[in-house]
């Protein structure tokens, strides 16, 4: 554009187009119509087309340059729209049994929530608004009346996703508990002062409206923050806050009024003996307790009598209270259902068991959680993460001058992505202003000890890394390691996973932004900025020594192609938000569940630039992910079946399913849990992670060849895509004209099924080590059906074309071996890499091969989402008029890649040998198994 008349022309009719859009979004919210980002995207794009057309840009000059300047702004208004999409979320089950004593008109009189749901609108989402206020509401209904002046005590718990924004719910809470008639409301955030002061940050700006700061003298400064900004805010009416944003409550003399109290404080034994202290003389007025990160600190992890020092404190202060709430917030439940639900004490009375109610929020569907990043075993994961080599995290690990060139890879993906992420940010940002402008955020989180120790020494290695970077981009580029590996890192980025993550996620992503530059020249210069910008910051027990390692979330960034890259252990754990977090490189090797969990800092949500977000970890934690996703899956269900029969935690007895080689929690967290050994084996078992060693491919070989040869003498060969395809019946259920390569037997006896599991391994076992644990417990539980005739027979498929084959070793197999290059992650990019993984081992809907076309119409029929049909068709199998009659269902996979294909060490004389795996599943069982959960003393003694 050349005149200044044209610039104002395309800016006027740039706007016309974004309030059209806006008039017409606002028109269909007002009908109660629900609209995506997709159809956001669909209806700018079409009034862009539009505008491209029109008459009015024919007589500018450079007409070309101004249609490529408005398609470089529909992102922008796109994002300026973004707050009309609505994010498809699940419903919330809560106990049908509260008393509803909110009326509508106490709803209609509130002050702090509308105040702060006005805020929330400003800053984001409309539909996330809605989600929250909808659960906070069901939160607050089966929370007692404080306007009751009967005595009443409540204990319940709210269990969220990491990272999934569970303290502005519990924000929320306390804007409408203060509006229902609590006067006292105490958060309990944490063990650090980092977490209570983000907490504190948090609820100032939702709740109170003010910072207050100290200053010298033990005088106070307050500054109006959030809510206190807005014109309908009251100094009347404005909370009391005895906490500040420099110190925890230090038991200063305060005056109780009608206005409710605030109080952030850690838990820490000297803090909150001053507020029981202070609480003594004011405990005539209702009280609400939320406990943030509920399962840290809080439980009673003493074997004797007399209980732990903060357990001891929190149980004392609900005790001062006639009229008492109490309300635990976390995304790791375990050691809260272990809670002794019948201990009591004189002293500081019962335990913190959530004996009323837990209720669940359900992660909304632009969510990112451990099932989403690393699949389950029916839908494939997105795949955001790379292997990091055994061996080299040990030695990295452990010796102080290697330095990782995985490490370096994560290093300069941090900077593409970076890069890639301002490119984006700042196309956005050219077009919106006022409240709608956005902050640049980037962060890249290296948690690999929890030693402070360990700290400065990855600090130096890291400094060292970004100092050869640095050099790199700034030298020749001949011989160029640096962007050898980012050219490589862009094509990737380009080619395979921006074009994956968008169409997995492209209808639920609110910013709808997967621009890539055509070219890594492009963004060349701002990939020198960032690698010149980058800030290393270290977050450990020492960080408050300089304020320079401090993580403060308001003044880490600012509006420049700046990033942090943040290296520490515990305290980047629980609870702290990493801005921006698009990189983690973690390598602690915890066995627990809750503490693994916790550390995943890396869920969460990334809307705008999810596909540039990476993971690096060794495979063993990965797959200890998965393990663990496997028992939440689990017992958030039983959480969802209690609520929806209207049981409370004490009457339904939750159990949490135990795996091998892990650990729930730490032990003294489960004094009062039980082993209960009645419960459902896992119906679904299958191997996607394996050793890359010539003796377990060999070892597997062997096994499948005899399992091929069994099934061929002892099984009814029911299909074949080779020549009698054209008179054996399909094997697809939902398609009859399907023909699918591969084969498939009925009627193999359970014996031949358990034979290959005794001989299969995914690792390398040596002389005298203890097998898999899982496929142990799996070939006992075949055992046990076969015995009591109850799994006799198998249905057999095994994919691959029949015809054509080329080697002695396809020819053995009776068929081609199925290639799954693309879904393989290898442990390091060489050709020597030691583990594999594939992202999903099954493709299309090949778990319903073989399955009677009755069973499958069913589960159709009554599971609208298909990524549920699996899961209901495995219950209704368990029932013979469906045509499935003691039989379990399994699949054979004998798989190559390009990688596999190039390895000699792989290799027989014969040809290469595939890489053997299974999939296989058996109608759900409620029957006493072998596999081991734990329960509390809810449990009934029959069921132990």
């Amino acid at each position: 554009m050349t005149g200044i008349s044209s610039e104002r022309l395309i800016s006027m009719l740039l706007g016309s187009v974004e309030r059209d859009c806006e008039i017409e979004l606002q028109s269909l919210k007002g009908q109660g119509h629900s609209v995506s980002i997709v159809e956001i995207i669909e209806m700018v794009t079409k009034k862009l087309d539009e505008l491209s057309d029109t008459h009015l840009l024919k007589g500018l000059m450079n007409e070309d340059l101004v249609r490529k300047y408005i398609k470089e702004q529909k992102q922008a208004i796109i994002a300026g729209l973004g707050n009309y999409a609505i994010v498809p979320k699940a419903d919330v089950i809560v106990p049908k049994r509260c008393t509803n004593w909110l009326s509508k008109q106490r709803i209609s009189e509130r002050y702090y929530w509308p105040l702060y749901r006005e805020l929330l609108q400003q800053w984001g989402n409309l539909s996330i608004v809605e989600k929250l206020d909808d659960e906070s509401e069901r939160i607050l209904e089966v929370l007692h009346d404080p306007k009751d002046e009967e005595d009443w005590d409540i204990r319940g718990l709210v269990l969220g996703s990491i990272q999934s924004g569970k303290t502005a719910n519990y924000c929320a809470l306390a804007c409408k508990a203060a509006d229902a008639g609590y006067k006292i409301i105490v958060v309990l955030s944490g063990i650090h002062n980092d977490l209570r002061q983000q907490t504190q940050i948090r609820l100032d700006q939702a709740f109170t409206g003010f910072h207050n700061r100290t200053l010298e003298g033990g005088k106070f400064d307050s500054d109006p923050v959030g809510v206190g900004t807005l014109p309908d805010y009251s100094d009347e009416r404005k909370p009391k806050s005895a906490t500040t944003l420099d110190d925890d409550f230090k038991g200063t003399p305060i005056t109780a009024e009608e206005l409710p109290w605030l109080f952030v404080v850690k838990k820490n034994t000297t803090v909150l003996g001053k507020l029981e202290k202070w609480l003594t003389d004011h405990s005539d007025r209702p009280i609400l307790v939320i406990d943030d990160e509920a399962d840290l600190a809080s439980i009673n992890t003493s074997a004797v009598d007399e209980a732990t020092a903060t357990n001891r404190f929190i149980r004392k202060i609900l005790k001062l209270f006639r009229r008492s709430a109490f309300i635990g917030y976390t995304a790791t439940p375990f050691a809260n259902v272990f809670i002794d639900s019948k201990a009591d004490n004189d002293e500081y009375s019962k335990d913190l068991y959530p004996k009323d109610f837990i209720v669940r929020l359900a992660s909304p569907a632009n969510y990112v959680g451990p099932k989403e990043l690393f699949g389950t075993e029916n839908e494939e994961g997105l795949g955001l993460y790379e292997i990091f080599e055994p061996s080299e995290a040990k030695q990295f690990t452990k010796d102080k001058k290697f330095i990782s060139k995985t490490l370096k890879k994560a290093i300069l993906q941090f900077i593409l992505s970076t890069a890639i992420k301002w490119r984006r940010f700042k196309t956005r940002g050219d077009y919106l202003s006022g409240s709608q402008k956005e902050r640049f955020e980037s962060s890249m989180l290296f948690h690999v000890s929890h030693l402070i120790a360990d700290h400065k020494d990855q600090r130096q290695k890291v400094s060292a890394v970004l100092e050869e970077i640095s050099a790199d981009l700034n030298g020749s580029i001949f011989g160029n390691d640096s962007l050898d590996t980012l050219a490589q890192l862009f094509e990737l980025q380009k080619n395979e996973i921006t074009p994956r993550v968008k169409e997995k996620r492209h209808d639920v992503d609110t910013v709808g932004d997967w621009s890539l530059p055509d070219s890594l020249d492009e963004i060349i210069e701002d990939i020198r900025k960032v690698a010149a910008n980058i800030e290393i910051r270290v977050v450990n027990g020492e960080s408050s020594k300089g304020k320079e390692e401090n993580l403060d979330p308001e003044e880490t960034f600012s509006e420049v192609p700046k990033a942090v890259l943040f290296i520490g252990g515990n305290k980047l754990s629980r609870g702290l938000t990493l801005p921006g977090l698009c990189v983690s490189v973690f390598l602690r090797g915890s066995i627990m569940y809750d503490t693994l969990m916790q550390m995943g800092r890396w869920f969460g949500y990334r809307d705008g630039y999810l596909d540039l977000c990476r993971l690096y970890a060794p495979l063993e934690v990965i797959d200890r992910y998965i393990s663990i996703t496997d028992a939440i899956l689990d017992f958030t269900a039983q959480i969802d079946e209690m609520n929806s029969h209207d049981l409370t935690p004490e009457t339904f007895g939750l159990k949490v399913r135990a795996h091998p080689g892990l650990r729930i929690t730490a032990r003294n967290k489960m004094l009062s849990a039980r082993v209960v050994t009645k419960g459902p084996i896992k119906p679904v078992s299958y191997k996607s992670s394996f050793d890359l060693n010539y003796d377990v491919f060999q070892n597997n070989w062997i096994a499948a060849k005899t399992l091929l040869s069994n099934i061929e003498e002892f099984g009814e060969r029911a299909y074949s895509s080779a020549e009698e395809a054209n008179i054996l019946p399909s094997p697809v259920p939902y398609d009859e004209n399907k023909r699918p390569e591969g084969r498939l037997w009925r009627n193999v006896p359970t014996s031949i099924i358990i034979e290959f599991l005794d001989h299969f391994h995914a690792t390398k076992v040596t002389e005298g080590e203890d097998t898999d644990q899982d496929q142990k417990m799996l070939i006992e539980y075949l055992k046990q059906k076969d015995e009591k005739e109850k799994i006799n027979y198998w249905t057999v498929w095994v994919p691959g074309d029949p015809k054509s084959l080329a080697t002695k070793t396809e020819k053995e197999a009776g068929s081609k071996f199925v290639d799954r290059s693309k879904s393989a992650k290898y442990s390091s990019d060489d050709i020597e890499a030691k583990q594999l993984r594939f992202s999903i081992l099954k493709t299309g809907l090949s778990e319903y091969v073989g399955v009677p076309p009755a069973l499958y119409q069913a589960a159709a029929a009554s599971s609208q989402k298909e990524n549920l049909v699996f899961r209901r068709m495995r219950k209704l199998a368990s029932d013979t008029k469906y045509g499935v009659n003691q039989e379990g269902f399994f699949q054979l996979y004998l798989i190559t890649t390009k990688t596999i294909r190039e390895r000699k060490d792989l290799q027989t004389s014969d040809g290469h040998i595939p890489l053997v795996s299974y999939f296989m599943w058996m109608p759900e069982d409620e029957e006493a198994s072998n596999i081991i959960a734990f329960g509390n003393s809810t449990i009934s003694e029959s069921e132990g």
